[in-house]
């Protein structure tokens, strides 16, 4: 049982900007920065609110921009975060997606490392949707694997649909994954 931190934009004339949309403006900027480091910071923020409030707690999902990786820090600042709020680190959740990955750079290994020995959980977001290599749940901290919308939707009709997420699942089973 989780949540997922989710951003929606509230224009005063153009009404409700959904993340597709304004996202990928925002990442040919260093805008999708302090957006991306707002949500971490806000759902730490939000989980020490229902913890004062007598809430139990339960880990809560935030999407990581693949850019934010290449910059050197982000593990300390995640660091920071969980101490500042005096969150255990398994309660925040990193979204990665397979672009990430693909970049095959060091300074993302080591920052999934750095995260992971703390105790964050790594979620690989939309599996199934880009290249899916398998290489990526052996080599990296990967502690979840979300399988993408698009195989769950057609799944009662979709043989082949089920055919795919059977498969995710036993693999999941096998490493361990959520």
């Amino acid at each position: 049982i989780g949540l997922e931190a989710l951003i929606r934009w509230q224009h005063p004339e153009w009404g409700r900007i959904p993340p597709n949309d304004f996202i990928p403006l925002a990442e040919e900027s260093a805008l999708h920065i302090a957006i991306g480091d707002w949500v971490v910071e806000t759902a730490c923020q939000a989980m020490l609110d229902w913890s004062s409030a007598g809430a139990d707690l339960v880990p809560v999902s935030v999407n990581v921009s693949p850019k934010r990786f290449l910059i050197p820090g982000f593990e300390h600042q995640i660091e920071q975060i969980l101490a500042a709020y005096h969150l255990p680190a398994e309660l925040l959740e990193l979204e990665i997606t397979e672009a990430a990955l693909i970049m095959d750079d060091p300074n993302i290994s080591r920052t999934l490392e750095h995260v992971s020995r703390l105790g964050v959980r790594i979620a690989l977001d939309d599996f199934g949707k880009g290249y899916s290599s398998m290489v990526y749940l052996q080599r990296y901290p990967i502690d979840v694997v979300k399988i993408d919308r698009q195989f769950a939707v057609h799944i009662a009709e979709d043989k082949k649909a089920q055919a795919i997420v059977k498969s995710i699942l036993y693999m999941a089973k096998e490493f361990n994954l959520a």
